[in-house]
């Protein structure tokens, strides 16, 4: 397998020949995103839609603003059919943190809700209550510039979210 632009290319792996070429989700733009990362596991391929380079640059040229690379999908296809399975929506997956296993895909995405930020934000602070002066100030502007996220389970042949939880 690999990747090229709003692509996966699918070989065969004795002789090299391209067997299927695999697209992003219809759903998907693909004048502004891409493939982002590719795997494989028992029959199904997972990939993600990550904005494409240019229109990074667009942005940041038209708005001053860099316009991080953001995967805001990840998505199944069945590799015997070539059928696409299933997608999920996020804010901004960070492709690294997908793990493939089992029956399971986790990864962590931004999407996180005001609510849970606080949820995590009351429970952090129970550390300060033996802390004073400078060093409880210090520790709560830590707190509150923490990059709070969410962990997600999905059920890798269905995409139904298993459980999320913010981290």
């Amino acid at each position: 397998f690999h990747m090229a632009r709003a692509k996966v290319f699918e070989h065969d792996a004795a002789t090299g020949q391209v067997r299927r070429v695999h697209e992003l989700p219809q759903s998907v733009d693909r004048k502004s995103f891409e493939w982002g990362y590719v795997a494989v596991r028992d029959g199904l391929l997972f990939g993600t839609a990550t904005t494409r380079p240019e229109v990074i640059e667009l942005n940041r040229r038209r708005r001053g603003n860099p316009g991080d690379a953001a995967t805001d999908s990840i998505f199944a296809i069945d590799l015997a059919g070539g059928k696409h399975l299933w997608k999920y929506q996020g804010k901004s997956i960070d492709f690294q943190t997908i793990a493939v296993g089992p029956k399971r895909v986790y990864f962590i995405d931004s999407s996180v809700t005001s609510e849970q930020r606080s949820a995590i934000l009351r429970q952090d602070k129970s550390e300060l209550e033996h802390l004073e002066g400078a060093a409880r100030q210090r520790a709560e502007d830590r707190l509150k510039a923490l990059d709070v996220r969410l962990a997600v389970a999905l059920d890798a042949t269905t995409g139904k979210e298993l459980w999320s939880t913010p981290v």
